[in-house]
């Protein structure tokens, strides 16, 4: 698909956030950085993923534990996919396309991929609002087990979540119940693409930072914080137009949903914005 294309896939996309599209979602967004990736063989390997896990699972009764157990087997072990450990940071594991190439990703980049399989198979199977770390809950017959995909799909205790939640929040952080609620396709792809943002903006590319905020505005077109963070990052780079349409988008979005905060602060940037102008 071409530029204007993949634009289109993903406003339709953000208009219904299907769960059985979010790894071609995912895959769109990352050919906006890749143009010249081969976008048709990246889908020939989610389709083989998905048949991988049809095959796997069909007709079968099992278990959390087991279900997670042949997961890592199908994208851990078969297709290889494991978490990057030496270059964590690095852009390409947010970006599906590389993510594909290399085998290699953050954990909610690789966790698109388990949760591509496991819809592919009919699995109770969802991603979690973990911090810092990606990860998935699987559940079967009565059971529930918890899945890493950036240890190759490995089941999860209860100690080693509050661990790693230790790692990344310091000690004596505890294990809340909001931790395990569910997200919704559209914030985990909301989630892999506020990586490569804090990436671009940490780096000091703001032009890239509002590129990665007007595609996170496609994919979630109601959420009134990303259009206002845009317009202060159009703001910054003199975009001055376009600013003044975030805002003006900022107000009535956060109107619509009641937060009065929020619009009220846009307005006055918005009025401000407008003296300048002037």
């Amino acid at each position: 698909m071409h530029r204007g294309e993949l634009r289109q896939a993903l406003l339709d996309w953000g208009q219904e956030p299907r769960a059985d599209l979010l790894a071609d979602a995912a895959l769109w967004l990352g050919a906006l950085d890749r143009p010249d990736a081969d976008l048709a063989a990246c889908e020939r390997h989610l389709r083989d993923i998905a048949a991988a896990a049809k095959a796997r699972f069909m007709g079968q009764s099992f278990s959390a534990r087991e279900g997670v157990e042949a997961l890592s087997e199908i994208l851990g072990r078969g297709f290889h996919y494991e978490g990057d450990r030496e270059q964590y940071d690095a852009p390409e594991n947010a970006n599906l396309v590389d993510v594909i190439t290399r085998r290699k990703g953050l954990p909610v980049a690789l966790g698109i991929l388990y949760l591509h399989a496991g819809h592919a198979a009919g699995l109770d199977i969802t991603g979690l609002n973990f911090p810092a770390h990606f990860v998935l809950r699987l559940e079967a017959a009565g059971e529930m087990a918890i899945l890493d995909p950036f240890n190759k799909g490995a089941e999860m205790s209860a100690r080693e979540l509050r661990l790693l939640l230790e790692q990344a929040m310091g000690p004596g952080a505890r294990l809340d119940p909001d931790y395990y609620q569910p997200v919704t396709p559209r914030l985990v792809l909301l989630r892999l693409q506020n990586n490569l943002l804090t990436r671009a903006l940490q780096a000091g590319d703001e032009e890239k930072g509002a590129e990665y905020l007007a595609r996170m505005s496609w994919i979630a077109p109601d959420e009134a914080a990303i259009r206002y963070d845009l317009g202060k990052l159009h703001t910054r780079l003199a975009r001055y137009g376009d600013a003044l349409e975030d805002f003006r988008q900022t107000i009535d979005l956060a109107r619509a949903q009641d937060n009065w905060t929020l619009a009220t602060e846009a307005a006055q940037i918005l009025e401000r914005l407008r003296k300048k102008l002037n």
